[in-house]
């Protein structure tokens, strides 16, 4: 595993005091103003994105830790969460940004693409989940009690949605709400709160194929006039984690400018 401690020293504080917050996706266009928001507001930000992401990158300003990892692969993940735990402390908020779509019909659907998908943007996010909430109860002894640990699921306005071309899309994120769901009973207990956020149309990598058409459709039934900035939505995302949204677990938080489908 690469993994870049921007200044050469480590993350390091007190088990307890330190908010250590893991973002998946950190270098994807949503993720970097994630970390950012987070990062500003005071959080330790440790960032995982794919191991050639991370080699390539040219500025090291932000995550504060930067760990190359394969999140569909369990042992990658594990060991991320593990890095974490030893070059900071044990986690305490983790967004699960990562995300991957492309436009694939039916007739012609590659399968090697559909399992990605799903394994990207549904079966990484419920395992980092299982990982911070081991993490989490692992740690529990070294953390005082008045500590409460967060959760936030980056699905999409899609997972209420049709469009076509978009079942593994669509049925990833319907799925993650689902999880949310779940996990926000299992770990509640346990002093974890999960949300969701589903953000409409938004300008990223991830985005940058769609039509001028497409656009033009979407913006035509938000009734905000316009498309997010991703601050915008970063900073829903920072508030879920804050202690102002301290009773919010199992929400599903439209970030749409008013768009309902």
């Amino acid at each position: 595993m690469r993994v870049i401690v921007p200044g050469g020293e480590g993350a390091s504080s007190a088990e307890g005091d330190a908010r250590v917050v893991i973002v998946t996706g950190a270098l994807g266009g949503m993720g970097r103003a994630i970390c950012e928001a987070l990062q500003t507001g005071g959080w330790t930000v440790a960032g995982i994105d794919l191991p050639d992401v991370v080699a390539s990158r040219t500025d090291y300003e932000l995550p504060d830790l930067l760990l190359g990892a394969d999140i569909t692969s369990t042992g990658d993940l594990e060991s991320a969460f593990d890095e974490v735990t030893r070059l900071a402390t044990t986690p305490t908020a983790l967004v699960n940004c990562a995300g991957v779509g492309a436009p694939d019909p039916l007739v012609q659907m590659s399968f090697d693409r559909l399992h990605k998908v799903i394994e990207v943007n549904l079966t990484a996010a419920i395992t980092a989940m299982s990982l911070f909430a081991r993490h989490w109860v692992a740690g529990e002894s070294r953390r005082p009690a008045t500590v409460t640990g967060a959760i936030v699921n980056i699905s999409s306005l899609a997972a209420y949605g049709s469009n076509a071309g978009q079942s593994a899309y669509v049925s990833s994120k319907a799925g993650l709400i689902a999880a949310t769901r779940v996990a926000a009973n299992e770990l509640g207990p346990l002093g974890v709160r999960v949300n969701a956020i589903l953000p409409s149309f938004a300008s990223t990598p991830l985005t940058a194929a769609t039509t001028n058409e497409t656009r033009a459709d979407y913006l035509s039934r938000t009734p905000l006039g316009r498309f997010p900035d991703l601050r915008e939505v970063a900073a829903t995302i920072a508030w879920l984690l804050s202690p102002d949204a301290s009773y919010v677990s199992g929400a599903e938080l439209r970030v749409t400018g008013g768009r309902l489908f």
